[in-house]
């Protein structure tokens, strides 16, 4: 489940930090030149988007799978704070503006529900996310039917 929405946040994350191409905090002070420039585009959040991403789907499987348990409720609160905590510092470390982080949580927050819900018995409906690591890409389907 992680895995999965993992990746699936990381390829959202690209293509829209391609699309909106927004320039890093840093480098309205001081533009950086000869590095990649992947690394220098802010919106969204990558390191926001994926932890995200990983703890709301590791709360999301728990709530599914242990109805009853109360430690439940201890890894919601601590998906949140490492959440939250890794977009504070991304703001803090000049790396990032705070609506590219509220747009990587959110990506990665819906990702992360989305994937394990989707793979819940009573769904008719199955994501699959597969990487070609030869090449670097990687290719989302979902079948079945509602």
């Amino acid at each position: 489940m992680i895995a999965e929405s993992l990746a699936l946040t990381a390829t959202v994350q690209t293509v829209l930090k391609f699309a909106f191409r927004r320039p890093r905090p840093i480098n309205y002070s001081s533009p950086v030149t000869g590095v990649n420039i992947d690394s220098q585009l802010s919106m969204p959040s990558g390191h926001s988007a994926l932890v995200a991403a990983a703890t709301t789907a590791l709360t999301t499987t728990v709530f599914l799978r242990h109805l009853e348990s109360k430690l439940r409720y201890v890894i919601l609160a601590a998906g949140i704070s490492l959440s939250l905590a890794t977009g504070f510092a991304r703001v803090q470390a000049g790396l990032h503006f705070p609506t590219d982080v509220i747009t990587g949580l959110l990506i990665g927050a819906a990702s992360g529900f989305a994937v394990p819900y989707l793979h819940r018995k009573e769904s008719r409906i199955t994501p699959s996310v597969a990487f070609d690591p030869l090449t670097g890409t990687t290719m989302l389907a979902i079948s079945g039917g509602l």
